[in-house]
């Protein structure tokens, strides 16, 4: 995804939200820098307020925990400034979205490129908890048809060799 196309999707609030919540949260677990965790709620509360916030970030860290023990390789992210979107940061978006959808094929694609096929129930399982608090707090996701998730895939594909930035796993 490029930079412009990145920017206008993340000026949404749902990805938005999926996205800094998922570089925030991994953030903090890689630097131990409880910032990014303040940063995280505090921006959930200035989307969603206090209460409907709460609700949503212990969604979103009990799925982003289950992903990086399921995880096949360790999870990348961009900082959170970036105007940028990594392969595993658009597979975490189409994941949440096709669960919101009901879209099966989506789900299954973005779920087996993020994780191995033992751990992907368990992944979908805390994947679709977030997403409905997500969507009960009325933060819809736009739908990621299962062609997009197949190319952020094809497009980038894991290098198990190769180093990567920030992670944890």
């Amino acid at each position: 995804m490029n930079a412009i196309t990145a920017l206008r999707y993340l000026d949404r609030t749902p990805e938005f939200l999926v996205v800094k919540g998922y570089r925030n949260w991994l953030g903090g677990c890689a630097t131990q820098d409880p910032r990014q965790w303040d940063r995280l709620r505090r921006l959930h509360a200035l989307r969603l307020g206090e209460t409907q916030a709460g609700v949503v970030v212990d969604g979103l860290v009990a799925f982003v925990s289950t992903l990086g023990r399921c995880a096949t390789c360790p999870l990348r992210f961009f900082p959170s400034e970036s105007c940028h979107l990594c392969r595993d940061e658009c597979l975490v978006l189409s994941l949440v979205a096709a669960i919101q959808h009901g879209d099966e094929e989506s789900c299954r694609l973005s779920a087996g490129a993020l994780v191995c096929p033992l751990r992907a129930p368990e992944t979908v399982i805390a994947a679709g908890d977030y997403a409905m608090r997500l969507k009960y707090a009325g933060c819809m996701l736009l739908p990621i048809p299962p062609l997009v998730v197949s190319d952020f895939i094809a497009a980038n594909p894991v290098r198990h060799n190769a180093p990567q930035a920030r992670t944890i796993h």
